[in-house]
């Protein structure tokens, strides 16, 4: 689904996407076995910038699930998790910042991706909410937004044996 930012000066776009396995590069760390479902909205966020010039920033919000398939990282085995969570990203013009010098940014501004052209994939904001959870997996029924805190989970393989992956907080 391409999010088009003059659909989005119109009105705010709800989306309701569903993924099947290998439709998205997940990395060689992570099997998918269920389609990933997506829900959420995407919508304009004008931004000034200086005295005379505005951004035209895409906010995209929403929930997904689907179901991965890991390795242990005590035993290799392949276990099967359930992940589930939410996203709020947010996406700004590409070469919207291209003319300042380097400058130090804040925690914020480090959040910010770019967008191309006039507008964006969804497929490619699910892809960038799996490189900020920095390859990490979610337990079942996890709540909040995605992050990037990495703990252990005990779980078991298909077989019953004693497992553990690691998962975000």
């Amino acid at each position: 689904m391409f999010i088009d930012i003059h659909e989005l000066e119109l009105h705010p776009v709800d989306f309701a996407e569903e993924f099947a396995p290998g439709v998205l590069d997940l990395g060689l760390d992570y099997s998918q076995r269920t389609p990933l479902k997506t829900t959420g909205r995407a919508e304009l966020v004008p931004e000034h910038h200086g005295k005379h010039e505005r951004l035209l920033d895409i906010r995209v919000h929403g929930d997904f699930s689907t179901t991965l398939e890991v390795a242990c990282a005590r035993c290799l085995e392949p276990v099967v998790t359930d992940v589930r969570n939410s996203y709020d990203l947010l996406y700004r013009p590409e070469g919207s910042d291209s003319d300042k010098e380097e400058l130090s940014v804040t925690a914020a501004e480090a959040e910010i991706s770019y967008y191309p052209g006039k507008g964006l994939e969804l497929a490619d904001v699910l892809l960038d909410v799996r490189r900020i959870a920095r390859d990490c997996a979610l337990p079942a029924g996890a709540t909040g937004t995605w992050k990037p805190a990495i703990a252990q989970r005990r779980t078991k393989t298909p077989d019953g044996r004693d497992c553990k992956i690691f998962v975000s907080n």
